[in-house]
């Protein structure tokens, strides 16, 4: 006899009509969440994208002035690595980042900037960090400045307005 969890059911379940929709033409799948609401499932057109140029894990991604770029993180051995990469013209462009941001948080601003904070000191995850920094999608560019006045890594942040930011979490 086996004895499962509630979350584990309803997980089987999601897995099954998800199975069962994506056998189904587009336009007549559709599934309940476990409120009975129903989720259309929609075709989308897929595009591989080539391999960053640094393998990388715990970085944060966003789409900032017309391409995407992928920000610190980690590398093989769980070493935190200061670059960031942007996708231009088919191809990933390694950019020098002023500090290094494993699993920190990253908010894009009203101004098309992006503000990074914290992250991992060391690898393996250790520790937390203070630092601050400012990508400029514009010029590609990176600014440090100022502390956070917390350590913090997996945390998160919004931007408000009147130039403020609102950072919660470690």
């Amino acid at each position: 006899m086996y004895l499962c969890s509630q979350m584990a059911i309803e997980r089987l379940i999601i897995s099954l009509c998800l199975t069962l929709c994506l056998s189904l033409p587009s336009r007549a799948a559709a599934i309940a969440d476990s409120l009975g609401n129903g989720c259309p499932v929609v075709e989308m057109p897929v595009q591989r994208l080539p391999d960053l140029n640094i393998a990388r894990a715990g970085h944060a991604t966003v789409a900032a002035g017309g391409e995407i770029v992928v920000f610190g993180g980690h590398t093989h051995g769980f070493v935190p690595t200061p670059t960031a990469e942007r996708y231009s013209n088919g191809v990933w462009h390694v950019m020098p980042m002023v500090y290094t941001h494993d699993q920190a948080l990253m908010v894009p601003l009203h101004t098309g900037r992006i503000l990074l904070a914290g992250g991992h000191e060391q690898s393996l995850g250790i520790g937390q960090t203070f630092t601050l920094e400012l990508y400029d999608p514009a010029t590609h560019t990176f600014e440090g400045f100022g502390c956070l006045d917390t350590k913090r890594a997996y945390a998160d942040g919004t931007a408000l307005g009147g130039g403020k930011v609102v950072i919660s979490g470690n």
